[in-house]
């Protein structure tokens, strides 16, 4: 499944969700959420552990890469349990397969 990391999240309004002047993008979600250390990482292997960092290694060096369904299934579950519904909202659908269209300032949509 390929997936566009460059995509922005967006909020309730519908508008990108931003970091101070910085646009949230999936990319950014994805990797947190693949680099955090959540509850359950204790019981981890090693190669485990090395699988979820090659994954974040791909996602951090490539715009659109394509990846296993398991490894999209893997970064779902992650994200669920590192972040509340105002992040899992908009990203789940991307992971989905379903692209973001944000609104624009002049009432417009972008895609």
């Amino acid at each position: 499944m390929i997936l566009d990391m460059t995509q922005q999240l967006a909020g309730l309004d519908g508008k990108a969700m931003m970091e101070g002047e910085t646009p949230i993008m999936l990319r950014t979600v994805c990797v947190n959420a693949l680099m955090a250390t959540l509850p359950k990482d204790n019981e981890n292997t090693g190669d485990k552990k090395l699988a979820i960092f090659t994954i974040a290694q791909k996602i951090t060096q490539e715009d659109k890469p394509d990846l296993d369904i398991k490894d999209v299934d893997l970064i779902r579950d992650r994200v669920g349990q590192a972040f509340g519904p105002a992040i899992v909202g908009p990203a789940f659908p991307i992971l989905n397969g379903t692209p973001c269209v944000l609104k624009l300032a002049d009432g417009g949509k972008e895609k």
